[in-house]
């Protein structure tokens, strides 16, 4: 009898994978109410499993990666999600609720209870610069309350950075 292994579509691949990263690995999303500096730092959120819902999201895409799978960073005005967009309508992983794949609906009716009229552009996936340059936004204002005032000034330069080198792509001509 020759055994015949089917090849999992993306969406199998991230069910399985959002049992395994979010229900045996325990990784988890911080409350946002109780948001530390740490929640913000790759390292710390490894070892902890527990992070801001935006380096959930990066390491659940490098981990979809690993695996051959091309994930996306989705920046919703309230949260991060992580995109697929194989096949012939896209899916989005959830990881404030332990990875469950959600549709472009739900995400749209999740819009409008903000009270926020949906575009094509509120689900489609951002460039990597936005996603670390939002992630130092977020650690500038928790590591000026916790008085650490050097590494936010460092985190506020990164920001300043982040938009220069993007102005100087974007115009090549005015910096001649």
């Amino acid at each position: 009898m020759e055994l015949r292994v089917t090849p999992m579509v993306p969406r199998e691949q991230c069910n399985l994978m959002s049992r395994v990263f979010f229900h045996e690995f325990g990784f988890s999303c911080s409350d946002d109410n109780n948001v530390l500096p740490e929640d913000n730092c790759l390292d710390m959120v490894c070892r902890r499993r527990k992070g801001s819902p935006l380096l959930v999201c990066a390491l659940y895409i490098l981990t979809g990666q690993r695996i051959g799978l091309e994930l996306e960073p989705i920046v919703l005005p309230s949260s991060f999600m992580v995109g697929c967009f194989y096949g012939a309508s896209p899916f989005y992983v959830d990881p404030r609720q332990g990875g469950r794949l959600r549709e472009s609906t739900d995400l749209e009716q999740c819009l409008r209870a903000e009270a926020i009229c949906p575009e094509f552009a509120d689900l489609a996936p951002v460039p990597v610069r936005d996603v670390l340059r939002l992630c130092c936004v977020q650690l500038v204002p928790r590591l000026e309350a916790q008085q650490q005032f050097r590494l936010a000034r460092h985190f506020a330069d990164c920001i300043r950075e982040f938009d220069t080198s993007y102005e100087r792509a974007r115009n090549p001509e005015r910096n001649n």
